[in-house]
């Protein structure tokens, strides 16, 4: 009977050499795995929330954010709002 080895082996393995090339399949999808979060991170600016951008929030989102939380008065919102338009 004549066996037809084509560097397929039975098995877990891959032929010869099958274990390392599992292992390095593993270890490149592991890598990748690991660069692909921290792209997603850094593309997210750390807050997963706002994609891309320069890292900086528009200050009227701030300030809306402050009022709607009670940290300001209705006042306090209005007149920064209008500082921060330039006196609009």
């Amino acid at each position: 009977m004549m066996h037809n080895n084509w560097g397929w082996g039975t098995g877990m393995g891959f032929g010869y050499g099958g274990g390392i090339v599992s292992i390095l399949l593993i270890a490149v999808i592991l890598i990748g795995g690991f660069f692909f979060i921290r792209w997603i991170i850094r593309r997210t600016d750390g807050d997963g929330l706002s994609p891309g951008g320069s890292g900086r929030r528009d200050p009227a989102e701030i300030l809306k954010e402050r009022y709607a939380k009670g940290e300001i008065s209705r006042e306090e919102y209005r007149s920064m709002l209008s500082d921060i338009r330039g006196g609009e």
